[in-house]
């Protein structure tokens, strides 16, 4: 494509236009959109269109701008559209052949220069659908860790970038922002077959799993998700024996497994590694609670607040309730809501979200960790409270529920059930001696399952025996 003048259309005006539009380098002729509410409108100086007016300009490529671009292109194809000239935003690089580069030891290089380089140890491609803040890509930072500690190359990417490219440059990890716009092409196909192996954190990545199922690479996917609802239309049948899957608890694997009979699914755990200094004091009379996680739906904000509420006089004005975490991008509503009831609550505080080390000094301040989650498969909030010897009240939609004892390593609680959760908490401040207790039993749930050691031993057992069945 280079050295060519072109001129794309544009099919899609939402959130992945709104994303990405400013990526594409080559001269936008039309926007199109199906939505008669969009149809008409002026963007950037061009009127949106519907798809029967893409007859009338001549482009050298259509490029797809939405999530769901399957059904776009296939409609594209119906009109009589060539093949061809169809392309989706995964393609956006090659439109101006300006791929994304490689953030390694303080300078930047392309991949070809990474993948040539004098490494030692085999390359493994670890993939995120973003590089925030948030569980999976810190799930898949600490594993780029262990493997580097096993003599492997290491590079992490994100579909997207984000503020947790901070930890990883503290952390000494290469990565690369931006995949997004160039997965769907040749260029990435040949450089995705110089890995040994990519690891594809969470059900997001399926049409990235997908793009990469025939190359001669081995890829574990690993699945954070235990929302029935986001298994809806993704079909696995493409599924090859290259590719493993893997979820991170029980939670994941069962649903995996009712969704996609007769497909095999293994149990991999994430770890934490060990840092800072357990929580050995009580916080005086001042008892606090706190949450950390993306204010939205899921993690159940709007639970803990009703349980403040449901909290008897004796004990109002005895606690602090933190609500740490950025708001969801997705969930403007939700988070607006969260944030005006919990301004006329005085033991309620919203921090925002927090860099990792604010979040370790957090830890050792707070009494207990709440996670009140509709859906949550592994938070990732929880083992690091477990492993700080902080005692945990978790909904039994949390995927840790699995493997605490009522009253003897944690404290469970009914999903969206404020009143259950205010009466756990009420339990906690009047039992602290327990609950010190409670949280060092705690530790040795962190210790079996998700510490380095525990990683490293599956890590190598599923290297080891990838040609085998997955257990």
């Amino acid at each position: 494509m280079v050295g060519i003048k072109m001129e794309v259309a544009v099919f899609g005006t939402g959130y992945v236009f709104q994303k990405y539009q400013d990526k594409i380098s080559c001269r936008i002729c039309c926007l199109v959109d199906n939505a008669p509410e969009k149809q008409g409108k002026v963007i950037d100086g061009l009127r949106v269109i519907p798809p029967e007016g893409l007859c009338r300009y001549d482009y050298t490529y259509i490029v797809i701008m939405t999530c769901c671009y399957e059904a776009i292109e296939q409609q594209l194809l119906q009109m009589g559209v060539p093949g061809e000239k169809i392309l989706n935003y995964t393609h956006i690089s090659a439109l101006g052949n300006e791929y994304p580069q490689i953030y390694c030891n303080g300078t930047m290089m392309c991949f070809e220069k990474w993948l040539d380089g004098d490494r030692a140890g085999k390359p493994i491609l670890l993939v995120s659908h973003d590089l925030s803040y948030s569980g999976v890509p810190v799930a898949l930072s600490n594993m780029a860790l262990v493997l580097k500690k096993m003599g492997y190359a290491v590079l992490m990417a994100g579909l997207t970038g984000g503020g947790f490219t901070r930890e990883l440059e503290k952390n000494g990890i290469d990565y690369c922002e931006e995949l997004d716009l160039c997965y769907g092409t040749e260029w990435f196909g040949r450089i995705a077959a110089g890995f040994e192996y990519i690891v594809a954190g969470t059900l997001v990545l399926h049409r990235f799993v997908r793009r990469c199922c025939f190359l001669p690479v081995r890829i574990l996917w690993w699945l954070h998700e235990s929302d029935r609802i986001m298994y809806d239309g993704i079909d696995v049948a493409w599924l090859t024996s290259g590719i493993k899957v893997y979820g991170v608890g029980k939670r994941v694997t069962d649903i995996f497994q009712a969704r996609y009979v007769g497909r095999d699914i293994g149990r991999l755990p994430y770890c934490i590694p060990k840092a800072g200094s357990d929580k050995t004091e009580a916080n005086g009379e001042n008892f606090v609670f706190a949450m950390i996680g993306t204010v939205c739906r899921r993690k159940a904000q709007d639970v803990a607040v009703d349980a403040v509420r449901y909290m008897p006089p004796s004990h109002r004005g005895k606690f602090r309730l933190l609500i740490i975490g950025p708001p969801s991008a997705m969930e403007h509503a939700y988070c607006e809501e969260i944030e005006k009831r919990t301004s006329v609550i005085e033991e309620l505080e919203m921090l925002g979200e927090l860099v990792q080390d604010h979040i370790e000094r957090i830890y050792r301040a707070i009494d207990v960790l709440l996670c009140p989650s509709r859906d949550d498969p592994m938070p990732i909030a929880v083992t690091q409270a477990m492993m700080h010897g902080i005692p945990c009240i978790i909904s039994d939609n949390a995927g840790q529920s699995e493997y605490i004892i009522q009253g003897e390593n944690g404290l469970v609680f009914r999903s969206e059930n404020a009143e259950e959760l205010a009466e756990r908490m009420v339990w906690a401040m009047e039992h602290r001696i327990t609950l010190h207790q409670i949280g060092e039993r705690s530790k040795k749930i962190y210790e079996e399952w998700f510490s380095v050691q525990a990683m490293q031993e599956n890590i190598e057992r599923i290297l080891d025996r990838w040609d085998e069945r997955c257990e």
